[in-house]
């Protein structure tokens, strides 16, 4: 009896996906030195294959691998290897008396006849003969080779190399050579030694050539007595620069253009003619006063906070000036600043107008800076009425001082000093004239020149009652 259907159950754990992966191990017996690849290497001699099997499940997921195997074909492919190295041993000559062997390790003295040869594959095909107890290996003479008998891409020695005892090659690389070496071209990394010069710079010198560098020295002395006694030149084109220890010259092809320089101890160039840099100089280390330009005297020019400076050296001199000329004479001062700070510039003060000043002095985050100052409207914004009391003007009180500097630089005294007369800044904002009163950092400063424009509305109330006056007597008149 068959009973009503249950329900479905639920699906369970199924493979999703089996994937073979190689191992190249540098054993037969467990698998080690490689890594697990789905990609099957090539052969290998001396190295041994290893599979596994990666099994992917789906519900749930799951990963499984199965135990490493040896793969049995890579051995069969090195047993069909051996046989054929094993073919290639015996060779047989045509006479039949000797055998040619050829193969990587030493054959068997058994059943060998005197005269069998072995070619060593193993060493490139080194020569050993049998001589009835040993294989020997076959030394060749130079009496054995014919003159120019022997054609090769390449030749190995294995101790060393020695051409007519003019060119010798030792077993560490070392080369000494007698007459000119020559060449088309090439590249040189190493060391050269230099060997003389020896009454004038006290030892041997020493030029080393590394990574497209070229260092000088000489031992016992300085650098700059070894370039001294040696020199040198080089030159491209029409150009060229010698050195002769004193100096440096650099002459291109336009006559009247070459220049000198000198490089102190330290490194420092000292320029005394004219150079010319075409594309220019470019300063990576310049900061401060270090590795920038340097001038006699201590000047330099140099970068500070990423800003490019004229570093001034004014213990002795103004530290900066512009001087212009014409065609070489004519000279003149346009422009300098003093030891102080001052700025000065006699064509400024020559060049005159009968305009009103419109140049202000204020200060920036504590900086100072010149302004141009103007009135048009179209400089403004927000213009009103002033609500100023413009009668407070009429409480200043006119005062007569000296100038501070110049009371301090006189000794402290007025003798002699020219009085000034005018307002006090510090009365304005006495008689409530802030508004026009300058602060520098909380503190009075100076004040604005545009006060006197308060002396408009007093005028005109004036006028009004002057008005009003001449009407009252005008009155006055008719009644009588």
């Amino acid at each position: 009896m068959t009973g009503k259907q249950g329900p479905k159950g639920e699906d369970g754990q199924s493979v999703e996906n089996i994937t073979i992966e190689y191992y190249l191990s540098d054993s037969d017996s467990t698998p080690i030195g490689g890594t697990w690849t789905e990609t099957k290497p090539s052969y290998i001699d001396g190295k041994y294959l290893w599979t596994r099997s990666k099994i992917a499940y789906k519900n749930p997921t799951k990963i499984e691998y199965t135990t490493p195997v040896l793969d049995d074909s890579w051995k069969a492919i090195e047993i069909a290897e051996e046989a054929k190295d094993d073919a290639l041993k015996a060779v047989t000559t045509a006479d039949g008396k000797n055998t040619v062997i050829f193969s990587t390790t030493e054959p068997s003295i058994e059943g060998r006849k005197i005269g069998d040869v072995w070619f060593d594959t193993s060493r490139d095909n080194l020569m050993h003969r049998f001589d009835g107890t040993q294989w020997v290996e076959a030394k060749w003479g130079e009496q054995s080779i014919v003159a120019n008998s022997i054609t090769a891409n390449h030749i190995k020695s294995l101790v060393g190399l020695n051409v007519n005892d003019q060119f010798i090659v030792d077993s560490n690389g070392n080369v000494k050579f007698a007459g000119h070496l020559e060449g088309a071209s090439g590249t040189f990394n190493g060391r050269i030694t230099s060997v003389g010069y020896e009454a004038e710079i006290g030892s041997d010198a020493e030029v080393v050539i590394d990574e497209g560098a070229i260092e000088i020295t000489a031992e016992g002395t300085d650098w700059l007595n070894h370039i001294r006694a040696f020199g040198m030149w080089v030159t491209e084109g029409d150009y060229s620069i010698e050195y002769r220890g004193e100096y440096i010259k650099f002459e291109p092809p336009e006559r009247g253009r070459s220049g000198m320089f000198q490089i102190q101890e330290d490194g420092t160039f000292i320029t005394n003619k004219l150079f010319e840099f075409p594309e220019g100089i470019y300063l990576s280390e310049a900061s401060g006063i270090n590795r920038g330009i340097t001038f006699r005297d201590g000047h330099y020019i140099s970068i500070h906070n990423d800003t490019l400076t004229i570093y001034g050296e004014r213990l002795l001199s103004p530290p900066f000036k512009i001087r212009s000329h014409r065609l070489g004479s004519d000279f003149r001062d346009d422009f300098w600043i003093g030891e102080d700070g001052t700025i000065f510039s006699n064509p400024t003060y020559d060049n005159t107008s009968s305009n009103q000043p419109n140049v202000r002095i204020a200060s920036v985050e504590g900086n100072y800076r010149f302004y141009r100052t103007t009135s048009s409207e179209k400089y403004k914004a927000d213009v009103k009425s002033s609500d100023v009391n413009p009668y407070k003007l009429l409480d200043l009180e006119i005062k007569s001082w000296v100038d501070r500097k110049e009371y301090e630089n006189n000794d402290n005294s007025t003798e002699g000093l020219k009085r000034i007369h005018g307002l006090i800044a510090e009365d304005l904002e006495k008689v409530g004239l802030h508004q026009f009163v300058d602060y520098i950092n909380g503190e009075v400063e100076n004040y604005d020149q545009r006060v006197f424009a308060l002396l408009i509305p007093i005028v005109r109330d004036l006028l009004n009652e002057v008005k009003d006056l001449k009407q009252e007597l005008e009155t006055l008149k008719g009644v009588n």
